[in-house]
């Protein structure tokens, strides 16, 4: 996930829900500003990656996770044009602009609830 750890993003829970479902190898990587205090147990924080570095986390990734209710995200974008699979919370803006996001990408319904991602994950 590329998103700065405000306050209302909720980064906690996205963290938690996908250490209770990881299996042994699976990493995620959360990379912005205050995603160091992440780091452990399967979850690698990155902080100061300049934008011209993104492509190469892309291109690191199997699949691109972001939760949160933004009005857009143009790290959903990104990984959008790239091709890669992508699990998202419902609430962030750019969802209404794919044709069919029930097809598109795994939807999170709540993106507040470590359940709900979980079985995302799943």
């Amino acid at each position: 996930m590329v998103a700065n750890d405000i306050p209302g993003r909720r980064m906690d829970v996205l963290v938690e829900a996908f250490r209770r479902w990881r299996s042994d190898g699976q990493t995620l990587v959360v990379c912005g500003k205050g995603c160091g205090k992440f780091s452990g147990e399967g979850v690698v924080g990155r902080e100061g990656v300049r934008w011209d570095g993104l492509f190469a986390l892309y291109d690191e990734a199997d699949v691109y996770v972001h939760n949160g209710m933004e009005q857009y995200s143009t790290a959903v974008q990104i990984a959008a044009m790239r091709g890669m699979p992508i699990v998202c919370s419902r609430e962030v803006g750019i969802v209404a602009d794919f044709q069919r996001p029930d097809e598109a990408m795994v939807l999170v319904d709540d993106w507040q609830s470590v359940d709900s991602w979980v079985a995302a994950f799943t």
